[in-house]
């Protein structure tokens, strides 16, 4: 699927400025995924940091809750409680959870809405498939109720090959193999790489990572 400019937002998701962003959380709190630690570090809210390592015992999957937008550059976070990708193999869950997250914004006069490539790490769910799903609910929400933008945010270059690298060194760390030459191996790998592991915007016909 080819996106259009006008819906996309290239950066990192704690920087978008607007009425809201989303935030997705695994039920296993013990393990951040890049969107949920991103938006939390910039948040600088302790509070926010607690509730999080505690959604397990508050929240089920499926379930969400909102907070202000604390230190990041948006007014407010919806934050997701993502279902896992082997309980939603035609992803059902998560198009049912969408649809909500674009009624609470509609509920709330929430008119900017950025929405990352929601579990696409830690839940497994295909990052081509996930982000042509927002992508179609967005602009479809954005047709039928003039006034409103969506935006799929996308992380930029910089931001893709620290999100490979660290996820390089979790499994070199899970197998006891992780040292410091290591590192640079990642991200070297990563670079390589990117074009074939991060979805391509296509802008004036060229692809954004070429």
């Amino acid at each position: 699927m080819e996106y259009n400019p006008k819906n996309i937002y290239i950066g990192r998701i704690e920087k978008f400025e607007g009425d809201v962003i989303i935030n997705s959380l695994g039920i296993d709190t013990t393990n951040y995924g890049d969107i949920c630690r991103s938006i939390v570090e910039a948040s600088k809210s302790p509070f926010l940091k607690d509730l999080i390592k505690r959604v397990n015992t508050i929240y089920s999957v499926g379930d969400y809750f909102i907070t202000p937008g604390y230190e990041t550059s948006a007014e407010n976070i919806i934050h997701l409680i993502t279902p896992h990708s082997k309980d939603d193999k035609n992803m059902v869950l998560l198009k049912d959870r969408l649809r909500r997250i674009f009624s609470i914004c509609l509920e709330r006069g929430w008119k900017r809405i950025g929405i990352p490539s929601i579990g696409t790490g830690a839940n497994k769910y295909d990052k081509e498939k996930v982000k042509d799903l927002i992508y179609e609910m967005g602009t479809h929400f954005e047709y039928y109720n003039p006034g409103y933008h969506f935006y799929l945010v996308l992380p930029d270059k910089e931001t893709s090959l620290a999100n490979e690298a660290r996820l390089e060194r979790a499994r070199l760390a899970r197998k006891g193999e992780y040292h410091s030459k290591d590192v640079q191996k990642s991200f070297e790998e990563g670079a390589k790489n990117l074009g074939k592991k991060i979805v391509i915007v296509k802008e004036y016909g060229k692809s954004y990572f070429d």
